[in-house]
Protein backbone atom coordinates (compact mmCIF):
# COMPACT_ATOMS: atom_id res chain seq x y z
CA UNK A 1 0.00 0.00 0.00
CA UNK A 2 0.82 3.80 -0.30
CA UNK A 3 3.65 4.63 1.78
CA UNK A 4 2.42 5.81 5.73
CA UNK A 5 2.50 9.35 5.22
CA UNK A 6 1.15 9.97 8.69
CA UNK A 7 4.53 8.77 10.34
CA UNK A 8 6.90 11.67 9.69
CA UNK A 9 4.18 13.93 11.29
CA UNK A 10 3.52 12.16 14.35
CA UNK A 11 4.01 13.97 17.67
CA UNK A 12 7.38 14.14 19.06
CA UNK A 13 7.81 10.61 21.38
CA UNK A 14 4.56 8.32 19.72
CA UNK A 15 5.44 5.51 18.32
CA UNK A 16 5.05 4.13 15.06
CA UNK A 17 3.43 0.85 16.51
CA UNK A 18 1.94 -0.08 20.05
CA UNK A 19 3.12 -3.64 21.51
CA UNK A 20 1.40 -6.65 21.55
CA UNK A 21 -0.31 -7.01 24.77
CA UNK A 22 -1.79 -9.74 27.24
CA UNK A 23 -3.69 -7.33 28.90
CA UNK A 24 -7.50 -7.44 29.42
CA UNK A 25 -9.70 -4.41 30.70
CA UNK A 26 -10.46 -6.74 34.06
CA UNK A 27 -6.69 -6.69 34.58
CA UNK A 28 -5.91 -3.35 34.02
CA UNK A 29 -9.36 -2.09 36.09
CA UNK A 30 -7.26 -4.16 38.76
CA UNK A 31 -4.08 -3.19 38.60
CA UNK A 32 -5.40 1.05 38.85
CA UNK A 33 -7.76 -0.28 41.68
CA UNK A 34 -4.41 -1.79 43.78
CA UNK A 35 -2.78 1.35 42.32
CA UNK A 36 -4.90 3.74 43.15
CA UNK A 37 -7.25 2.84 45.97
CA UNK A 38 -8.15 6.17 47.56
CA UNK A 39 -7.82 8.19 44.67
CA UNK A 40 -11.49 9.80 43.66
CA UNK A 41 -12.29 7.74 40.60
CA UNK A 42 -15.68 8.97 39.71
CA UNK A 43 -18.13 11.78 40.69
CA UNK A 44 -21.77 12.62 40.13
CA UNK A 45 -24.25 14.89 41.99
CA UNK A 46 -21.12 16.17 44.01
CA UNK A 47 -20.40 12.46 45.44
CA UNK A 48 -17.40 10.99 45.31
CA UNK A 49 -16.02 7.53 44.99
CA UNK A 50 -12.57 6.05 44.75
CA UNK A 51 -11.17 3.60 42.79
CA UNK A 52 -11.26 0.94 45.87
CA UNK A 53 -15.22 1.62 46.64
CA UNK A 54 -15.80 0.98 42.74
CA UNK A 55 -14.20 -2.27 43.08
CA UNK A 56 -16.07 -3.03 46.44
CA UNK A 57 -19.48 -2.21 44.46
CA UNK A 58 -18.41 -4.42 41.36
CA UNK A 59 -17.61 -7.31 43.99
CA UNK A 60 -20.71 -7.49 45.40
CA UNK A 61 -22.66 -6.96 42.56
CA UNK A 62 -20.39 -9.49 40.46
CA UNK A 63 -20.85 -11.42 43.71
CA UNK A 64 -24.96 -11.64 43.21
CA UNK A 65 -24.85 -11.88 39.59
CA UNK A 66 -22.57 -14.82 39.85
CA UNK A 67 -24.25 -17.01 42.83
CA UNK A 68 -28.07 -15.70 42.63
CA UNK A 69 -28.68 -15.29 38.89
CA UNK A 70 -25.54 -18.16 37.66
CA UNK A 71 -24.41 -15.86 35.17
CA UNK A 72 -20.81 -17.41 33.74
CA UNK A 73 -18.67 -16.78 31.35
CA UNK A 74 -19.34 -15.93 27.80
CA UNK A 75 -23.36 -14.89 29.22
CA UNK A 76 -24.85 -11.80 27.62
CA UNK A 77 -26.19 -8.98 29.73
CA UNK A 78 -27.92 -5.65 28.38
CA UNK A 79 -27.41 -2.85 30.26
CA UNK A 80 -29.57 0.21 30.02
CA UNK A 81 -28.40 3.40 32.33
CA UNK A 82 -27.28 6.50 31.67
CA UNK A 83 -24.16 8.13 33.30
CA UNK A 84 -24.84 7.06 36.46
CA UNK A 85 -22.33 5.98 38.81
CA UNK A 86 -24.08 2.74 38.42
CA UNK A 87 -23.14 2.60 34.53
CA UNK A 88 -19.42 1.86 35.44
CA UNK A 89 -20.01 -0.28 38.41
CA UNK A 90 -22.13 -2.53 36.67
CA UNK A 91 -19.47 -2.80 33.51
CA UNK A 92 -16.36 -3.55 35.75
CA UNK A 93 -19.10 -5.84 37.75
CA UNK A 94 -19.63 -7.77 34.48
CA UNK A 95 -16.22 -8.13 33.26
CA UNK A 96 -15.04 -9.41 36.23
CA UNK A 97 -17.63 -12.79 35.65
CA UNK A 98 -16.27 -12.63 32.07
CA UNK A 99 -20.09 -11.98 30.67
CA UNK A 100 -20.53 -9.58 27.60
CA UNK A 101 -22.04 -6.33 28.24
CA UNK A 102 -24.98 -5.41 25.83
CA UNK A 103 -25.64 -1.30 25.84
CA UNK A 104 -28.70 -0.02 25.32
CA UNK A 105 -30.02 3.08 24.61
CA UNK A 106 -32.21 4.43 27.63
CA UNK A 107 -34.38 6.20 25.93
CA UNK A 108 -35.02 3.78 23.50
CA UNK A 109 -38.69 2.82 22.72
CA UNK A 110 -39.61 -0.53 23.83
CA UNK A 111 -39.66 -2.11 20.22
CA UNK A 112 -36.09 -0.65 20.12
CA UNK A 113 -35.33 -2.36 23.37
CA UNK A 114 -37.07 -5.95 22.31
CA UNK A 115 -34.97 -5.96 18.94
CA UNK A 116 -31.62 -5.87 20.87
CA UNK A 117 -32.44 -7.81 23.46
CA UNK A 118 -33.97 -10.31 20.94
CA UNK A 119 -30.71 -10.31 18.38
CA UNK A 120 -28.12 -10.63 21.43
CA UNK A 121 -29.58 -13.29 23.32
CA UNK A 122 -29.23 -11.59 26.51
CA UNK A 123 -30.22 -13.74 29.51
CA UNK A 124 -30.32 -10.72 31.93
CA UNK A 125 -30.87 -6.67 32.07
CA UNK A 126 -29.57 -3.83 34.11
CA UNK A 127 -31.95 -0.74 33.77
CA UNK A 128 -32.55 2.47 35.81
CA UNK A 129 -36.10 2.29 36.95
CA UNK A 130 -37.95 4.53 35.60
CA UNK A 131 -37.27 2.80 31.81
CA UNK A 132 -38.53 -0.52 33.39
CA UNK A 133 -41.94 -0.49 31.88
CA UNK A 134 -40.12 -0.93 28.30
CA UNK A 135 -38.50 -4.01 29.28
CA UNK A 136 -41.16 -5.36 31.30
CA UNK A 137 -43.86 -4.58 28.21
CA UNK A 138 -41.54 -7.03 26.12
CA UNK A 139 -39.96 -9.57 28.51
CA UNK A 140 -43.36 -12.34 27.47
CA UNK A 141 -41.60 -12.60 23.92
CA UNK A 142 -38.05 -12.75 24.90
CA UNK A 143 -37.53 -16.31 25.74
CA UNK A 144 -33.32 -15.82 26.37
CA UNK A 145 -34.37 -13.12 28.99
CA UNK A 146 -34.11 -14.94 32.50
CA UNK A 147 -33.49 -12.26 34.95
CA UNK A 148 -33.99 -8.11 34.89
CA UNK A 149 -33.12 -6.07 37.45
CA UNK A 150 -33.77 -1.70 38.41
CA UNK A 151 -31.72 0.39 40.14
CA UNK A 152 -32.76 3.98 41.48
CA UNK A 153 -31.00 6.82 40.80
CA UNK A 154 -29.97 7.57 44.21
CA UNK A 155 -28.87 4.11 44.87
CA UNK A 156 -25.33 4.63 45.54
CA UNK A 157 -25.47 8.21 47.35
CA UNK A 158 -25.54 8.04 51.25
CA UNK A 159 -28.23 10.03 53.74
CA UNK A 160 -29.39 12.63 53.10
CA UNK A 161 -28.21 12.68 49.44
CA UNK A 162 -29.99 9.97 48.93
CA UNK A 163 -33.37 10.79 50.59
CA UNK A 164 -33.18 14.81 48.49
CA UNK A 165 -32.59 13.30 45.32
CA UNK A 166 -35.15 10.97 45.55
CA UNK A 167 -37.57 13.27 46.00
CA UNK A 168 -36.34 15.92 43.31
CA UNK A 169 -36.52 13.25 40.78
CA UNK A 170 -40.03 11.58 41.59
CA UNK A 171 -41.62 14.48 42.89
CA UNK A 172 -40.47 17.63 41.13
CA UNK A 173 -39.58 16.30 38.06
CA UNK A 174 -42.03 13.63 37.87
CA UNK A 175 -39.79 10.64 37.37
CA UNK A 176 -42.20 7.99 38.95
CA UNK A 177 -41.38 4.08 38.12
CA UNK A 178 -44.37 2.12 36.64
CA UNK A 179 -43.86 -1.34 36.53
CA UNK A 180 -44.46 -4.50 38.67
CA UNK A 181 -41.37 -3.96 41.10
CA UNK A 182 -41.81 -8.03 42.08
CA UNK A 183 -40.75 -9.01 38.62
CA UNK A 184 -37.05 -7.65 38.92
CA UNK A 185 -34.05 -7.75 41.41
CA UNK A 186 -32.72 -4.22 42.91
CA UNK A 187 -29.67 -3.21 42.71
CA UNK A 188 -29.39 -1.90 46.03
CA UNK A 189 -29.99 -5.64 47.97
CA UNK A 190 -27.10 -6.71 45.97
CA UNK A 191 -24.99 -3.93 47.50
CA UNK A 192 -25.02 -6.06 50.71
CA UNK A 193 -24.85 -9.69 49.61
CA UNK A 194 -22.90 -11.57 51.37
CA UNK A 195 -21.57 -14.63 49.91
CA UNK A 196 -18.25 -14.14 48.39
CA UNK A 197 -17.09 -13.57 44.43
CA UNK A 198 -15.81 -16.83 43.34
CA UNK A 199 -12.46 -14.88 41.27
CA UNK A 200 -10.58 -18.26 40.51
CA UNK A 201 -13.35 -20.07 38.39
CA UNK A 202 -13.40 -16.59 36.48
CA UNK A 203 -10.22 -16.81 33.69
CA UNK A 204 -10.44 -13.79 31.27
CA UNK A 205 -7.91 -13.65 27.60
CA UNK A 206 -7.49 -11.12 25.56
CA UNK A 207 -9.20 -13.11 22.87
CA UNK A 208 -13.17 -13.19 24.99
CA UNK A 209 -15.47 -11.14 23.82
CA UNK A 210 -15.88 -8.08 25.83
CA UNK A 211 -19.07 -6.39 24.24
CA UNK A 212 -21.48 -6.32 21.89
CA UNK A 213 -22.34 -2.54 20.59
CA UNK A 214 -25.35 -1.94 18.46
CA UNK A 215 -26.36 0.48 16.45
CA UNK A 216 -28.91 0.10 13.54
CA UNK A 217 -28.51 -1.58 10.10
CA UNK A 218 -29.00 -0.40 6.73
CA UNK A 219 -32.12 -3.17 6.80
CA UNK A 220 -33.74 -1.22 9.68
CA UNK A 221 -32.79 -3.96 12.49
CA UNK A 222 -30.35 -3.49 14.60
CA UNK A 223 -26.53 -4.98 14.28
CA UNK A 224 -23.97 -6.01 17.17
CA UNK A 225 -20.32 -5.81 16.92
CA UNK A 226 -18.86 -7.90 18.83
CA UNK A 227 -15.76 -6.35 19.95
CA UNK A 228 -12.81 -8.72 21.91
CA UNK A 229 -11.24 -7.42 25.57
CA UNK A 230 -8.32 -7.50 23.31
CA UNK A 231 -9.50 -4.95 20.64
CA UNK A 232 -10.48 -2.33 23.32
CA UNK A 233 -7.08 -2.44 25.49
CA UNK A 234 -5.48 -2.12 21.94
CA UNK A 235 -7.51 0.83 21.45
CA UNK A 236 -6.98 2.97 24.77
CA UNK A 237 -3.04 1.98 24.12
CA UNK A 238 -2.85 3.65 20.96
CA UNK A 239 -4.76 6.54 22.57
CA UNK A 240 -2.62 6.12 25.67
CA UNK A 241 0.26 6.13 22.86
CA UNK A 242 -0.69 9.54 21.37
CA UNK A 243 -1.99 11.63 24.39
CA UNK A 244 0.58 11.03 26.84
CA UNK A 245 3.01 12.73 25.48
CA UNK A 246 1.19 15.66 25.88
CA UNK A 247 -0.90 15.09 29.56
CA UNK A 248 -0.40 13.51 32.55
CA UNK A 249 -2.28 10.44 32.16
CA UNK A 250 -3.29 9.98 35.47
CA UNK A 251 -3.45 13.70 36.55
CA UNK A 252 -6.68 14.59 34.71
CA UNK A 253 -10.49 15.58 35.70
CA UNK A 254 -12.59 14.25 32.74
CA UNK A 255 -16.18 15.91 32.04
CA UNK A 256 -18.21 12.69 31.49
CA UNK A 257 -20.98 14.23 29.83
CA UNK A 258 -21.11 11.87 26.36
CA UNK A 259 -23.39 9.22 27.12
CA UNK A 260 -21.30 5.72 28.07
CA UNK A 261 -23.59 3.40 26.04
CA UNK A 262 -22.06 5.27 23.19
CA UNK A 263 -18.99 3.80 22.08
CA UNK A 264 -17.11 6.96 21.63
CA UNK A 265 -17.36 7.67 25.35
CA UNK A 266 -17.17 4.03 26.69
CA UNK A 267 -13.90 4.52 24.93
CA UNK A 268 -12.84 8.11 25.17
CA UNK A 269 -13.61 8.74 28.23
CA UNK A 270 -14.63 5.52 30.17
CA UNK A 271 -12.11 3.28 29.58
CA UNK A 272 -9.21 5.70 28.80
CA UNK A 273 -9.15 8.00 31.68
CA UNK A 274 -10.84 5.34 34.70
CA UNK A 275 -8.01 2.91 33.51
CA UNK A 276 -5.00 5.32 34.80
CA UNK A 277 -6.03 6.62 37.51
CA UNK A 278 -7.92 9.96 36.25
CA UNK A 279 -10.81 11.07 37.69
CA UNK A 280 -14.18 11.42 35.70
CA UNK A 281 -17.27 13.84 36.46
CA UNK A 282 -20.74 11.91 34.65
CA UNK A 283 -23.32 14.03 33.77
CA UNK A 284 -26.23 11.92 34.07
CA UNK A 285 -28.48 14.58 31.82
CA UNK A 286 -26.22 16.79 29.33
CA UNK A 287 -29.78 18.14 27.84
CA UNK A 288 -30.16 19.97 31.46
CA UNK A 289 -27.46 22.75 29.84
CA UNK A 290 -28.21 24.81 33.07
CA UNK A 291 -26.92 22.23 35.33
CA UNK A 292 -24.07 21.20 32.84
CA UNK A 293 -22.98 24.62 33.34
CA UNK A 294 -23.21 24.92 37.19
CA UNK A 295 -21.19 21.61 37.01
CA UNK A 296 -18.48 22.60 34.91
CA UNK A 297 -17.87 25.92 37.07
CA UNK A 298 -17.43 24.21 40.20
CA UNK A 299 -15.09 21.33 38.59
CA UNK A 300 -11.13 21.86 38.14
CA UNK A 301 -11.91 19.63 35.03
CA UNK A 302 -9.04 19.47 32.23
CA UNK A 303 -10.22 17.00 29.33
CA UNK A 304 -14.11 17.59 28.14
CA UNK A 305 -15.04 15.95 25.38
CA UNK A 306 -17.66 16.46 23.27
CA UNK A 307 -19.58 16.59 20.04
CA UNK A 308 -21.20 19.89 17.99
CA UNK A 309 -24.63 19.48 19.09
CA UNK A 310 -23.45 20.11 22.80
CA UNK A 311 -20.72 22.76 22.00
CA UNK A 312 -23.24 24.61 20.36
CA UNK A 313 -25.61 24.08 23.26
CA UNK A 314 -23.33 25.40 25.86
CA UNK A 315 -22.46 28.46 23.53
CA UNK A 316 -25.69 29.53 23.47
CA UNK A 317 -25.61 29.38 27.13
CA UNK A 318 -24.86 33.39 28.41
CA UNK A 319 -23.49 32.28 31.57
CA UNK A 320 -21.48 29.55 29.65
CA UNK A 321 -20.17 32.05 27.51
CA UNK A 322 -19.10 34.55 30.49
CA UNK A 323 -17.30 31.70 32.57
CA UNK A 324 -13.80 30.88 32.90
CA UNK A 325 -12.28 27.71 33.22
CA UNK A 326 -9.03 28.04 34.10
CA UNK A 327 -7.63 24.32 34.36
CA UNK A 328 -9.42 22.88 31.02
CA UNK A 329 -6.76 22.28 28.62
CA UNK A 330 -8.59 19.55 25.95
CA UNK A 331 -11.29 18.72 24.17
CA UNK A 332 -11.78 15.96 21.84
CA UNK A 333 -14.46 16.09 19.03
CA UNK A 334 -16.12 12.68 17.78
CA UNK A 335 -19.87 10.96 16.72
CA UNK A 336 -20.09 13.98 14.05
CA UNK A 337 -18.57 16.40 11.70
CA UNK A 338 -18.24 20.09 13.85
CA UNK A 339 -18.29 22.68 12.35
CA UNK A 340 -15.85 25.27 11.80
CA UNK A 341 -18.29 28.28 13.18
CA UNK A 342 -18.41 26.03 16.37
CA UNK A 343 -15.07 25.55 16.66
CA UNK A 344 -13.97 28.95 16.46
CA UNK A 345 -16.97 30.02 18.67
CA UNK A 346 -15.69 27.54 21.47
CA UNK A 347 -12.16 28.74 20.80
CA UNK A 348 -12.82 32.28 21.20
CA UNK A 349 -14.63 31.39 24.50
CA UNK A 350 -13.24 28.89 26.03
CA UNK A 351 -9.08 29.25 24.64
CA UNK A 352 -9.60 25.65 24.02
CA UNK A 353 -8.89 24.47 20.29
CA UNK A 354 -11.42 21.55 19.02
CA UNK A 355 -9.66 18.69 17.85
CA UNK A 356 -11.75 16.16 15.79
CA UNK A 357 -10.95 12.56 15.52
CA UNK A 358 -12.70 9.77 13.70
CA UNK A 359 -13.81 6.15 14.29
CA UNK A 360 -16.38 3.74 14.40
CA UNK A 361 -17.69 0.88 16.71
CA UNK A 362 -16.09 -1.78 14.21
CA UNK A 363 -12.45 0.07 15.62
CA UNK A 364 -13.43 -0.01 18.80
CA UNK A 365 -13.38 2.87 17.98
CA UNK A 366 -10.51 5.48 17.49
CA UNK A 367 -9.07 5.88 13.87
CA UNK A 368 -7.40 8.81 13.19
CA UNK A 369 -6.96 12.47 15.69
CA UNK A 370 -5.46 15.11 15.60
CA UNK A 371 -2.18 16.81 17.55
CA UNK A 372 -2.95 18.59 20.20
CA UNK A 373 -0.27 21.09 18.66
CA UNK A 374 -1.39 21.59 15.24
CA UNK A 375 -2.25 24.90 15.55
CA UNK A 376 -6.33 25.70 14.61
CA UNK A 377 -8.95 23.81 13.72
CA UNK A 378 -8.24 22.48 10.27
CA UNK A 379 -11.35 20.16 9.25
CA UNK A 380 -9.42 17.13 8.82
CA UNK A 381 -10.17 14.21 11.66
CA UNK A 382 -5.90 13.95 12.05
CA UNK A 383 -3.98 11.07 11.86
CA UNK A 384 -3.99 7.23 11.86
CA UNK A 385 -3.36 6.07 15.41
CA UNK A 386 -0.31 3.85 15.78
CA UNK A 387 -0.21 0.19 14.69
CA UNK A 388 -3.51 1.59 12.60
CA UNK A 389 -3.22 1.61 8.86
CA UNK A 390 -5.96 4.27 6.38
CA UNK A 391 -6.42 3.57 2.93
CA UNK A 392 -8.53 5.06 -0.05
CA UNK A 393 -10.03 3.14 -2.34
CA UNK A 394 -11.80 3.10 -5.43
CA UNK A 395 -15.49 1.01 -6.40
CA UNK A 396 -12.97 -2.38 -7.29
CA UNK A 397 -10.69 -1.98 -4.05
CA UNK A 398 -8.18 -0.11 -5.92
CA UNK A 399 -5.99 2.20 -3.80
CA UNK A 400 -6.10 5.72 -4.68
CA UNK A 401 -3.24 8.64 -4.85
CA UNK A 402 -3.65 11.59 -1.91
CA UNK A 403 -6.44 14.07 -1.99
CA UNK A 404 -8.59 11.92 -3.83
CA UNK A 405 -11.70 10.94 -2.84
CA UNK A 406 -12.61 7.23 -2.09
CA UNK A 407 -14.07 4.81 0.32
CA UNK A 408 -12.21 4.56 3.42
CA UNK A 409 -10.35 0.98 4.26
CA UNK A 410 -8.67 0.65 7.82
CA UNK A 411 -7.28 -2.15 9.93
CA UNK A 412 -5.42 -2.23 13.21
CA UNK A 413 -5.74 -4.44 15.98
CA UNK A 414 -8.62 -2.55 17.45
CA UNK A 415 -10.71 -3.66 14.97
CA UNK A 416 -14.06 -5.83 15.36
CA UNK A 417 -14.02 -9.71 14.26
CA UNK A 418 -17.24 -8.88 12.81
CA UNK A 419 -20.79 -8.32 13.65
CA UNK A 420 -22.71 -10.73 15.67
CA UNK A 421 -24.93 -13.44 13.69
CA UNK A 422 -24.09 -11.64 10.51
CA UNK A 423 -22.15 -13.52 7.87
CA UNK A 424 -23.44 -11.74 4.67
CA UNK A 425 -22.82 -8.30 6.24
CA UNK A 426 -19.51 -9.09 7.73
CA UNK A 427 -18.61 -10.76 4.17
CA UNK A 428 -19.39 -7.43 2.77
CA UNK A 429 -17.56 -5.25 5.15
CA UNK A 430 -14.59 -7.25 6.28
CA UNK A 431 -11.82 -8.49 3.74
CA UNK A 432 -9.96 -11.77 4.06
CA UNK A 433 -6.73 -9.88 4.08
CA UNK A 434 -7.91 -7.73 7.22
CA UNK A 435 -9.79 -4.74 5.87
CA UNK A 436 -12.76 -2.91 7.27
CA UNK A 437 -14.27 -1.16 4.52
CA UNK A 438 -16.59 1.79 6.16
CA UNK A 439 -18.13 2.96 3.76
CA UNK A 440 -17.53 6.10 4.19
CA UNK A 441 -16.06 8.70 1.49
CA UNK A 442 -12.89 10.09 2.28
CA UNK A 443 -9.43 11.55 1.26
CA UNK A 444 -5.78 11.50 2.74
CA UNK A 445 -3.67 14.54 2.69
CA UNK A 446 0.18 15.07 1.50
CA UNK A 447 0.78 14.74 5.71
CA UNK A 448 -1.26 11.72 5.80
CA UNK A 449 -4.27 13.32 8.17
CA UNK A 450 -7.43 12.09 6.69
CA UNK A 451 -11.07 14.09 5.71
CA UNK A 452 -14.24 12.43 6.07
CA UNK A 453 -16.40 14.17 2.86
CA UNK A 454 -19.48 12.06 3.13
CA UNK A 455 -20.53 8.49 2.79
CA UNK A 456 -21.88 5.16 0.68
CA UNK A 457 -23.81 3.79 3.57
CA UNK A 458 -27.35 5.90 3.41
CA UNK A 459 -26.96 7.09 6.65
CA UNK A 460 -27.32 10.10 9.13
CA UNK A 461 -25.80 11.29 12.03
CA UNK A 462 -27.98 13.08 14.26
CA UNK A 463 -26.26 14.33 17.70
CA UNK A 464 -23.07 11.90 16.76
CA UNK A 465 -25.87 8.84 16.43
CA UNK A 466 -26.30 6.87 13.81
CA UNK A 467 -30.21 7.03 12.47
CA UNK A 468 -30.67 4.87 8.95
CA UNK A 469 -33.68 5.93 6.78
CA UNK A 470 -34.85 2.27 6.54
CA UNK A 471 -35.33 1.76 10.02
CA UNK A 472 -37.66 4.93 10.47
CA UNK A 473 -38.99 4.39 6.96
CA UNK A 474 -40.47 0.85 8.22
CA UNK A 475 -41.66 2.45 11.14
CA UNK A 476 -43.99 4.90 9.41
CA UNK A 477 -45.37 2.15 6.64
CA UNK A 478 -46.87 0.76 9.70
CA UNK A 479 -49.46 3.49 9.24
CA UNK A 480 -52.73 2.00 8.11
CA UNK A 481 -52.58 5.40 6.61
CA UNK A 482 -49.28 5.54 4.90
CA UNK A 483 -49.00 3.80 1.15
CA UNK A 484 -44.96 5.20 1.21
CA UNK A 485 -42.37 6.49 2.69
CA UNK A 486 -39.30 8.12 2.22
CA UNK A 487 -36.65 9.44 4.92
CA UNK A 488 -33.67 12.30 3.62
CA UNK A 489 -31.25 13.67 5.91
CA UNK A 490 -31.00 17.51 5.49
CA UNK A 491 -28.18 19.70 7.64
CA UNK A 492 -28.94 20.79 11.21
CA UNK A 493 -27.31 23.53 12.73
CA UNK A 494 -28.07 22.09 15.92
CA UNK A 495 -27.83 17.98 15.34
CA UNK A 496 -25.45 18.10 12.17
CA UNK A 497 -27.89 16.67 9.93
CA UNK A 498 -31.65 15.94 10.50
CA UNK A 499 -34.35 13.09 9.10
CA UNK A 500 -37.11 14.32 7.21
CA UNK A 501 -40.16 12.08 6.16
CA UNK A 502 -41.73 12.26 2.44
CA UNK A 503 -44.90 10.70 2.94
CA UNK A 504 -47.39 9.29 0.37
CA UNK A 505 -50.97 8.39 1.72
CA UNK A 506 -53.40 5.58 0.88
CA UNK A 507 -56.47 6.87 -0.86
CA UNK A 508 -59.17 8.83 0.84
CA UNK A 509 -56.97 8.66 4.04
CA UNK A 510 -55.18 11.62 6.06
CA UNK A 511 -52.80 12.34 8.22
CA UNK A 512 -51.56 15.27 9.96
CA UNK A 513 -47.79 16.39 11.32
CA UNK A 514 -48.38 16.01 14.51
CA UNK A 515 -49.84 12.51 14.28
CA UNK A 516 -47.22 11.25 12.45
CA UNK A 517 -44.14 12.49 15.27
CA UNK A 518 -46.49 11.07 17.41
CA UNK A 519 -46.67 7.63 16.27
CA UNK A 520 -43.02 7.77 15.96
CA UNK A 521 -42.72 8.39 19.47
CA UNK A 522 -43.53 5.28 20.20
CA UNK A 523 -41.40 3.26 18.18
CA UNK A 524 -38.34 5.43 17.89
CA UNK A 525 -35.90 7.46 19.88
CA UNK A 526 -36.55 10.99 19.60
CA UNK A 527 -33.19 12.01 17.64
CA UNK A 528 -34.58 9.08 15.00
CA UNK A 529 -38.15 10.70 14.66
CA UNK A 530 -38.22 13.16 11.73
CA UNK A 531 -39.83 16.44 12.88
CA UNK A 532 -40.70 17.84 9.50
CA UNK A 533 -43.14 16.30 7.26
CA UNK A 534 -44.10 16.73 3.48
CA UNK A 535 -47.22 14.49 2.51
CA UNK A 536 -46.79 14.25 -1.55
CA UNK A 537 -48.66 12.44 -4.34
CA UNK A 538 -45.81 10.08 -4.76
CA UNK A 539 -42.26 9.60 -4.77
CA UNK A 540 -39.46 10.01 -7.57
CA UNK A 541 -38.66 6.70 -8.42
CA UNK A 542 -35.97 5.46 -11.07
CA UNK A 543 -37.09 2.64 -13.87
CA UNK A 544 -36.69 -0.24 -11.25
CA UNK A 545 -38.43 1.20 -8.36
CA UNK A 546 -35.82 2.61 -6.37
CA UNK A 547 -36.55 5.85 -4.37
CA UNK A 548 -34.84 8.96 -5.97
CA UNK A 549 -33.89 10.72 -2.44
CA UNK A 550 -31.52 13.21 -4.86
CA UNK A 551 -34.16 14.28 -6.57
CA UNK A 552 -36.21 14.91 -3.35
CA UNK A 553 -33.23 17.02 -1.55
CA UNK A 554 -33.18 19.15 -4.76
CA UNK A 555 -36.91 19.77 -5.20
CA UNK A 556 -37.93 20.53 -1.32
CA UNK A 557 -34.66 20.66 0.65
CA UNK A 558 -33.00 23.65 -0.24
CA UNK A 559 -34.67 26.00 1.55
CA UNK A 560 -35.21 24.01 4.50
CA UNK A 561 -31.83 23.02 4.99
CA UNK A 562 -30.85 26.88 5.13
CA UNK A 563 -33.06 27.60 7.85
CA UNK A 564 -32.50 24.19 9.63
Amino acid sequence: MTERLWIKNYPEGVPEEIAPSNETITSLFEKVTQKYPDRIALTCHDHDVSFQQVNYYAQKLASFLQNEWLLKKGDHVAVMLPNLLQFPVTIFALLKLGCVFVNINPLYTASEVKQILQDSQAKAIIALDVFAHHIEQVQPELPDLKHMMTTKLADLYPFPKKQIIHFVATYIKGMKPKYNKAKFDHFHNALTYQKPFDNASVHIQPEDMACLQYSSGTTGTPKGTILLHKNIVANVQQVWAWIGVEIALDQQVVIGALPLYHIFALTANLFTFYLTGSRQVLIPNPRDIKSLVKTLIKTPFTIFNSINTLYAALLHNDTFRQSHFPHFKHTLSGGMSTTKRVADDWKAVTGVEVKEAYGLSEMSPAVTINKFSDGPFNGTVGYPLPSTLVSIRDKDGNELPINTNGEIWVTGPQKSPGFWHLPEINTEHFTEDGWLKTGDIGFLDEKGRLTISGRTKNMLIVSGFNVFPKEVENVLLQMPQVKDAAIVGTPSHSTGEKPVAFIVLEKDQSLTEKEVIDFCHTQLAHYKTPKTIFFLDELPKSPVGKVLKQDLKKKYLTQEAETA
